[in-house]
């Protein structure tokens, strides 16, 4: 076949005057491109002249190639497939260069990323050779420390043995001691330790029975002397009240004997006018008469006078100092100005009620308040701290009018503004002390008590009354004029804002300028050894929980990972700066603790690694805990991927479990699950035992019909268990086929219902509505939105958090003889009231551990 190409080919490059181009199997570079290649042959553009000799030559010599023109349509033929068949493999080869290059591309730009981190490498690199120095300063000093504590513990094991031979010489002595009794003992027949304890007790017995027989006369005594108080103060009072009553008494009795002495005056003076008056002596006028005759007229004189004066009194007193008072007047009745008529004005004021002892005046001038009272009086030199009462006394020449109603005033001034010093917290017993001074100069009565004031917050918007100390039992410091109270029995990590004032007999003065912030507060308590759990195959979960104690609750934890190395046989951990984190603290379902959840990432597979946390609170870091397992990432359970869960019925599912051989490292013997109507698994509604490898799946059933159930599995190795796998929820409501939609049909006037039938259908369309749904709009959409039946009722849930439905049984596809012990309704309704064992199959199956029931596990094998 190629002898017959090459001819054709010679015979068509002599026709049209050509080169031929023999075939080529591969290319000068040793490409090979197929066995297809046969002869490529190159046909350049001819001219017109050239077309037209080669038409005559063609004329000339179709004489001589009429016979093969047939064999050069075929070579033509051949020779357009096989370049169709060259452009094809050029596409192709064009295609593969194409991905080679968006390969090399893709490469380029992975390098470029490479090249970037090894960049950020170099720099970390970089800068931790700037601080090598300093590290290596920090090491020196911290080796210079150990060697201090070294040089302090062999002087301490010295000290030691200095105790312990001082402890051999007193032991030595005490034995001897120990002998010389036992020789006294034995010499003086001492009687034995159990009689001697014996009346040892007794004797304690009978002292505290003294001991409360006086505490029992010493309150008596008491009770007697508060009695014997009160009736001394009472007794008092009452000599007091017949000392006033005497001195009544002793002045009516004046009184009445001047009277009397005046009586007996008129009595002899109307005998002496009766002897005159039978005896015809003279007339004589009655010195009593005239007598009478002038006091009527005084009298007279003396009511016109009183009409005339104004009715004047003390309406309003105003004390401007320690030892000062201002009053003003006023009239005590709304009548009208008249003429009044007084040319005297006299303030009356005593520190006695009755205005009768100790009374002090002061005159005024009348002209100043003749035409208005609005002036007001000034009286000064008081006494600081008394009670005083005042009135006013108006007259005309020799007649007084009566005193004004007495008015009274406490004649004192506020204490001055306190300066409180400092604020200083006690643990042991959790107190404050408040220390602050008095002010200098204070010109007001004594101070009686001091008060203190607290306030959580620094605004001091609201605060409260902590202390009502009197002056008695306010401390001095000493050595200073400043008091000390203390304030007892404190709340545990709350914020104390301080305030003192003073009180004295006019009242309680201004507040102080606020402390700085006091607070009583402890460390929590180390956490609980702390859980490591892998997650990914670079990476662990730390788990710990902090109990709250007495302080504020626990905000963060400080995790500190050490590396375990091994070093001339022993292991050792090593400590690093960057292995140290910080993470906060969550809420824990368990009441009164606090979690930490904490991810560290970027391991080494192959290294031993060791941790132990730290709680922190406001006050500061609580100790270590416990040192966790040594951690090997390699050694570690996995975490379990998310489940494949199937919805078998409207009351079961069905479990996909992964494939695992079981064998390698870590060594994985089984699965669990665990489900709830939670998303956050609590309250946990089951749980399983281990389940082999050697299931596929699982299928728990006797759920609630169309709940929602969230499940989450893990792996079981030897030791511990995985990571739970994410949440996954399972809409059983999903399997409830939905009702049919109803053929809507057409309605002619001629078909309308009669009345009787549109009653008869309200009729059951109100009593069908008694059984309907009550749920809302919100709640159909809500669970439709969830995958159910926009008129599923959720369940409901007794106190102990169990689902009506207490029977779960977990089958395996593969029995075909399945005992399932769920209950009808009214079975469960008669055992909400009543509790009774669930029954359980007997055929091979793996309790799953749940409130309430005993559930039955079937297993399909692989």
């Amino acid at each position: 076949m190629s002898d017959v190409i090459s001819t054709v080919n010679n015979e068509t490059a002599r026709i049209y005057g050509v080169p031929v181009i023999p075939n080529i199997s591969q290319n000068s570079k040793g490409h090979d491109f197929g066995k297809k290649s046969k002869v490529t042959t190159v046909l350049p553009p001819m001219t017109n002249e050239e077309e037209n000799n080669t038409h005559s030559r063609q004329g000339s010599a179709h004489s001589s190639v009429g016979g093969r023109a047939k064999s050069i349509q075929t070579v033509t033929r051949l020779q357009l497939e096989s370049h169709a068949a060259q452009l094809e493999r050029l596409r192709v080869i064009l295609r593969e260069r194409e991905l080679e290059i968006v390969r090399v591309k893709t490469e380029n730009s992975i390098l470029k990323q490479r090249e970037r981190k090894h960049q950020k490498d170099i720099e970390q690199l970089e800068v931790s050779t700037n601080d090598a120095p300093r590290i290596i300063k920090g090491l020196r000093d911290e080796i210079h420390i150990h060697k201090a504590k070294i040089r302090h513990y062999f002087s301490q094991i010295g000290e030691d043995s200095r105790m312990l031979r001082q402890f051999h010489d007193d032991r030595n002595r005490l034995k001897e001691q120990i002998k010389q009794l036992e020789q006294t003992i034995a010499e003086n027949d001492i009687g034995s330790k159990e009689k001697l304890q014996s009346e040892l007790s007794d004797t304690t017995k009978k002292l505290t029975l003294l001991q409360q027989v006086y505490k029992e006369t010493e309150k008596s005594l008491e009770l007697i002397d508060r009695n014997l108080s009160a009736d001394n103060r009472q007794l008092r009072g009452k000599i007091h009240f017949l000392e006033r009553e005497k001195t009544l008494i002793q002045d009516q009795t004046d009184s009445l004997k001047e009277i009397i002495r005046e009586k007996d005056k008129e009595i002899a003076s109307l005998s002496i006018y009766r002897y005159n008056a039978i005896h015809r002596k003279a007339e004589v006028v009655c010195k009593v008469c005239l007598k009478r005759e002038k006091d009527e007229s005084e009298l007279k004189r003396k009511r016109e006078i009183r009409e005339h004066l104004p009715p004047m009194e003390v309406n309003h007193v105003k004390v401007t100092s320690a030892t000062s008072v201002e009053l003003t007047l006023g009239y005590s009745t709304e009548i009208e100005p008249k003429a009044w008529k007084f040319n005297s004005m006299s303030v009356s004021y005593s520190s006695d009620p009755t205005m009768s002892s100790n009374v002090l005046k002061k005159k005024l001038d009348p002209s100043n308040y003749q035409k208005s009272l609005k002036r007001p009086i000034i009286i000064e030199g008081l006494q600081c701290g008394t009670q005083y009462y005042f009135n006013i006394v108006v007259g005309f020449d020799d007649v007084l009018g009566d005193p004004s109603r007495p008015i009274s005033a406490l004649v004192d001034c506020l204490p001055n503004e306190l300066v409180i010093l400092s604020a200083s917290a006690n643990s042991s017993p959790p107190s404050f002390d408040i220390i602050f001074q008095p002010t200098i100069g204070n010109k007001g009565s004594d101070t009686l008590s001091y008060k203190v004031y607290h306030s959580p917050t620094s605004d001091f918007k609201e605060y409260f009354l902590a202390l009502n100390s009197p002056k008695e039992e306010v401390k001095s410091l000493e050595g200073s004029t400043s008091l000390k109270v203390c304030l007892s029995d404190p709340q545990i990590a709350v914020n104390y804002y301080f305030k003192v004032s003073a009180v004295n007999k006019m009242g309680e003065g201004p507040l102080s300028e606020m402390s700085s912030r006091s607070i009583i507060d402890f460390p929590p308590p180390a956490p609980n050894k702390p859980s490591v759990k892998r997650q990914t195959s670079l990476s662990v979960l730390i788990a710990a929980l902090s109990k709250n104690g007495i302080g504020s609750p626990t905000v963060s934890f400080r995790i500190q990972l050490f590396k375990v190395v091994e070093v001339n046989g022993e292991k050792v951990r090593e400590a690093n700066p960057d292995f140290e984190f910080k993470a906060l603290a969550t809420s824990c379902a368990t009441p009164g603790y606090k979690e930490l959840q904490y991810q560290i990432n970027e391991l080494i597979p192959g290294t031993t690694y060791q941790v132990k946390v730290y709680a922190t609170n406001e006050y500061g870091e609580s100790e270590e805990s416990e040192w966790s397992d040594e951690i090997d990432i390699e050694g570690l359970v996995p975490a379990m991927n998310s489940l494949q869960i199937e919805v078998a019925s409207s009351d079961s599912f069905r479990v996909i479990l992964p494939t695992l051989d079981g064998t390698g490292k870590p060594k994985i013997n089984g699965y669990k699950l665990k489900w709830s109507l939670s998303p956050d698994m609590h309250p946990l509604l089951g749980k399983s035992d281990m389940i082999p490898l050697t299931e596929e799946s699982v299928v728990v059933n006797g759920l609630q019909d169309g709940a929602t159930y969230y499940v989450t599995g893990c792996l079981v190795g030897d030791l511990e268990e995985g990571m739970d796998s994410p949440v996954s929820f399972v809409p059983l409501a999903a399997y409830i086929p939905l009702p049919k939609t109803p053929v809507p049909q057409s309605v002619s006037f001629e078909d309308s219902p009669k009345e009787e039938d549109i009653a008869s259908e309200a009729d059951s369309v109100k009593r069908s509505s008694q059984f309907g749904s009550n749920l809302s709009i919100n709640q159909r959409v809500a669970n439709m939105h969830h995958g159910m039946p926009a008129y599923h009722e959720p369940p409901v849930l007794d106190e102990s958090n169990k689902s009506r439905d207490s029977n779960v049984t977990v089958d395996s596809p593969s029995h075909q003889n399945r005992v399932d012990f769920r209950k009808s309704k009214s079975q469960l309704v008669k055992d909400k009231f009543r509790k009774s064992e669930p029954r359980l199959s007997h055929q091979k199956s793996t309790p799953l551990h749940r409130a309430g029931s005993l559930p039955q596990l079937t297993k399909s094998s692989r």
